[in-house]
């Protein structure tokens, strides 16, 4: 009897610390919150797509608002998606939109510097003080952390960023990071004049091999994030603040990051070594969920009037005639 309730007593002990063990997981990533700093306070959750793989949650005030997403991201490297979110973060509070030295630092046990970070005082005339971003990577995964204060000066928000950071963790089997690293500007530019194709039966076939290698570029497993050394960043018409363009030193292909949420459009050059025949291009875009063919050219088309036309596609909006789910099974043409 005497051990039977010595074990009832340490169960009753344990259980309150296992319960508390993480203040908030994210199931699909394995992202998770070990604790709660600053007396922040779990708010409500938001699945932007419904199947877990772009959620956010608040933790803040009215005051101080406090956001943590994570989101499987098109080109999941932090470098490239800190510098989408940090324009338009600066466009949102009014700052200038200078040339930052962001910090990078590593998140959750990482063998590597897996993020970037910045704080930003804003003008005296806004109703806030401070802003504060810090991107990292997980996988395929983005974790972003935004602060934002009333009160806050730039050094004390950036210490409240830390304590946040601090109880982050990552799952163990996260994949090493990719390179933090920002192509530069292009030296010259390239004469990019394909016109849409018929979307036939048979063009969107001939097409569809591209859907697997855009696919692996799209999860970071090669292209633009695993190699941006291999591309550069292009001159677009379309205001830096919601498009950046990159486009690959050979000439086959280019790639939009969208927004500041890892979406993105690509156009390709169809080089296929099993089908050396077959000319043209393709434009593909790729949202948290899905990789997904668009469109079918005749040769590689300006991204100033091709990303507007592969929107629909990229963001799930429209359904595409192929596309490849975010854990590579493709669905069948239809």
């Amino acid at each position: 009897m005497r051990i039977l309730i010595a074990l009832a007593a340490l169960a009753a002990a344990v259980a309150p610390a296992a319960a508390s063990a993480q203040a908030w997981v994210h199931q699909r990533s394995g992202v998770s919150l070990a604790s709660l700093p600053d007396g922040l306070r779990l708010g409500g959750e938001t699945d932007n797509r419904r199947d877990g793989s772009d959620v956010w949650i608040q933790l803040g005030t009215d005051d101080e608002p406090v956001t943590l997403y994570v989101y499987r991201s098109a080109f999941p490297n932090p470098a490239l998606w800190f510098e989408r979110t940090r324009l338009a973060m600066h466009a949102n509070v009014g700052t200038a939109n200078e040339a930052v030295a962001p910090r990078s630092f590593t998140l959750g046990g990482a063998t590597a510097p897996n993020g970037l970070r910045e704080e930003v005082a804003i003008p005296a005339s806004a109703r806030f003080r401070s802003t504060a971003v810090a991107i990292a990577q997980a996988g395929e995964w983005i974790v972003k952390a935004r602060i934002t204060s009333a009160s806050l000066d730039r050094e004390g928000i950036g210490r409240k960023m830390d304590r946040l950071l601090a109880a982050l963790r990552l799952p163990p089997a996260t994949a090493a990071p990719l390179p933090l690293l920002v192509p530069g500007l292009c030296p010259g530019e390239q004469e990019m004049r394909g016109r849409p194709r018929r979307q036939t039966l048979e063009n969107v076939t001939l097409a569809s091999p591209l859907l697997a290698a855009a696919h692996d570029q799209a999860r970071g497993r090669s292209g633009l994030a695993a190699e941006p050394n291999a591309w550069c960043r292009e001159s677009s018409n379309i205001p830096a603040e919601y498009v950046t363009v990159y486009r690959r030193r050979d000439g086959g292909a280019w790639t939009a990051l969208v927004g500041d949420s890892g979406v993105a459009v690509s156009g390709y050059v169809m080089a296929v070594a099993e089908l050396p025949d077959l000319d043209g291009a393709a434009t593909v875009g790729a949202n948290p969920s899905a990789t997904a063919l668009a469109l079918v050219y005749d040769g590689l088309p300006d991204p100033d009037g091709a990303i507007e036309p592969a929107l629909p596609f990229a963001t799930g909006q429209q359904r595409a005639v192929a596309q490849i789910d975010g854990d590579g099974a493709r669905e069948p043409d239809r």
